[in-house]
């Protein structure tokens, strides 16, 4: 446990050092809060026709956010490999598995909180979704495990900052096509093949929520988290092998 609360610390004082983090997260509570003033206003300002577009908006931000912010907690694991700290943690008595492993929590609870914060806080002066607490929190949750997935994977392929930053924008356009659901028949064939993106069954759940179906709602949750799951195991595969390529 102490091993633990120490490399994320020590990941925290890495992303705190040039203030990115504190950069992403003002950047994300400006344009949250821009949104609610909107929504406050929006009899005032004229904008009551654009409620309709708040499910969509609020959304994409919840499947898309991910990759952002896994970028981002994976920078501290490529300055590990640029400085050949990671060589000397391979021979460390924490195995590097666990190592990895231990990394995900922090920014799997970041995301959802984010997420929460942003779907919750827009709705609540839009009122353009009915949906109950818990089933908002189970979205964030699902959606929140694809930023872990983003951090192992550009932490493994990146060998520098620039390389993260472009693999980052990279999964980032890989979490965004599950949205052309809404613009897709929903009895054609090829609309099957959009479901090789993770936030596809996440959209899907949304849909199933939002038309009261509860009980397909969760289903579709289950196959999202299996999906990611078999990504996270995928990607610490892609991470260890890497990473034992690397020399001190």
């Amino acid at each position: 446990m102490r091993a633990f609360f120490s490399i994320l610390m020590l990941d925290l004082r890495s992303l705190v050092r040039d203030q990115f983090l504190f950069m992403v997260f003002l950047i994300a509570a400006v344009a949250v809060g821009l949104i609610m003033v909107a929504g406050v206003n929006k009899q005032a300002w004229g904008i009551v026709h654009l409620t309709q577009w708040i499910p969509y908006v609020i959304i994409f931000s919840i499947i898309t956010n991910p990759s952002s912010f896994g970028m981002m907690f994976g920078l501290p694991l490529i300055e590990e490999a640029e400085t050949r700290v990671r060589a000397a943690l391979l021979v460390a008595p924490l195995p590097p598995v666990q190592m990895i492993l231990m990394r995900m929590p922090l920014v799997w609870v970041a995301l959802t909180c984010v997420a929460l914060f942003l779907a919750v806080g827009v709705n609540s002066t839009w009122q353009a979704v009915e949906l109950a607490w818990f089933e908002w929190l189970a979205l964030c949750v699902a959606a929140a495990f694809i930023g872990p997935v983003a951090m192992i994977v550009i932490s493994a392929l990146a060998s520098n900052r620039v390389e993260a930053l472009a693999l980052g924008k990279f999964i980032g356009v890989m979490t965004a096509p599950g949205a052309l659901l809404y613009l897709t028949p929903p009895d054609a064939l090829y609309r099957w093949l959009l479901f090789v993106f993770p936030t596809a069954p996440i959209i899907e759940a949304y849909e199933a929520f939002r038309a009261g179906a509860s009980g397909a709602a969760w289903l579709w949750l289950g196959w999202a988290m299996l999906y990611i799951a078999a990504l996270i195991a995928l990607s610490v595969r892609l991470y260890l092998r890497r990473s034992y390529r690397i020399t001190a």
